[in-house]
């Protein structure tokens, strides 16, 4: 007999092991990848089901209507406690999205930057921003900044310009009261 085969007879049931060890870690490992989509799957639809119950708050609540208008009169309506609440739950959601992204529990979301520009482009989202910053985490505050710090003074600098009554831009301007300009 020749030492191959010598060899198989010998150690037959240490070579059936190794295989099935082989195997069965194969197995486990294409078990932990599938489970880690269904996970994945799973947290980026629970990710838009909360997405949609923040959304549903600005539908069905008529006091959030003017948070995303381009020119609120904060002059004569400073912003609600309903408006700072509905935009910090905003940024919570938004800030959970993307430590979920970070330990890649969820799958990337394409739009979030442009959904971050596009929520800063408003005056009250800007401003609550400005405000509730210093007690976010801190990472979320850095990607906000990172990705948004320009528009959010472009708008504050629009919004200042058209939003100011013309007795407020008079004082401004001529450093006088409005009791003085009446």
């Amino acid at each position: 007999m020749s030492w191959p085969s010598e060899y198989l007879l010998a150690n037959w049931f240490t070579l059936v092991q190794s295989i099935g060890i082989v195997a069965t870690l194969l197995i486990a490992i294409a078990t932990l990848r599938r489970q880690m989509h269904q996970t994945r799957v799973a947290n980026s639809l629970l990710v838009t089901q909360h997405h949609r119950d923040i959304w549903k708050m600005s539908i069905e609540n008529s006091k959030l209507n003017r948070t995303f208008t381009k020119k609120p009169d904060l002059f004569r309506k400073p912003i609600t406690e309903a408006e700072r609440t509905f935009v910090n739950l905003i940024f919570l959601h938004m800030c959970a999205t993307l430590k979920a992204i970070e330990a890649k529990t969820i799958y990337p979301i394409d739009g979030m930057v442009a959904d971050l520009v596009d929520i800063m482009s408003f005056p009250i989202p800007a401003l609550v921003w400005r405000e509730v910053a210093p007690y976010h985490d801190k990472i979320f505050a850095a990607y906000v900044d990172k990705h948004s710090t320009g528009i959010i003074d472009i708008t504050l600098a629009a919004y200042d310009k058209r939003s100011k009554p013309a007795s407020v831009e008079l004082q401004h301007a001529t450093g006088t009261k409005a009791a003085d300009v009446a």
